[in-house]
């Protein structure tokens, strides 16, 4: 029973590492494509929205994801 739980624990201990890794990459690549976007949009929409809250919406809407 030992054997199985610290095997158990180690399958364990590793997917949550892996998972935890994937969901770090995939927020990253996330971000880069939304700044990439805003960056395309054109003029007159940085009159209608505050560029200076771009890093705060860009966080918020990611960890939304």
């Amino acid at each position: 029973m030992m054997y199985i739980g610290l095997g158990v624990w180690a399958v364990t201990f590793f997917q949550m590492s892996f998972l935890s890794m994937f969901a770090e990459r995939i927020a990253f690549r996330t971000k880069i494509v939304y700044y990439k976007a805003c960056l395309e949009k054109d003029a007159a929409w940085y009159d209608a929205h505050n560029p200076n809250e771009m890093a705060s919406k860009i966080s918020k809407e990611i960890g939304a994801i």
